[in-house]
């Protein structure tokens, strides 16, 4: 694994197999974009992987709020505020 250094700091250099189509993909997206093709591929990556952690993230929020209806149940907060006024 080589350490490589550049603008955003240290980077990891990986081999990768593409076929002809993807590569020809990169290629065109790279003369269009007027980027190198490493960096259209990380930020493809980081896009992507952007998405997948929001996805996670709220689902985990999802949880949190099942988890918290069933201490509280179906109650509206004014039947809680009414039922803490009571004990």
């Amino acid at each position: 694994m080589a350490l490589l250094n550049n603008d955003s700091g240290l980077s990891v250099r990986k081999n990768i197999v593409i076929s002809n189509e993807t590569e020809n993909d990169l290629k065109l997206l790279s003369e269009r974009m007027n980027k190198p093709q490493s960096m259209i591929i990380r930020e493809l990556i980081e896009e992507k992987a952007k998405e997948f952690k929001k996805v996670k993230r709220v689902e985990a929020f999802k949880k949190t709020i099942g988890i918290a209806s069933n201490l509280i149940g179906n109650k509206t907060i004014q039947e809680l505020k009414t039922q803490k006024d009571d004990v």
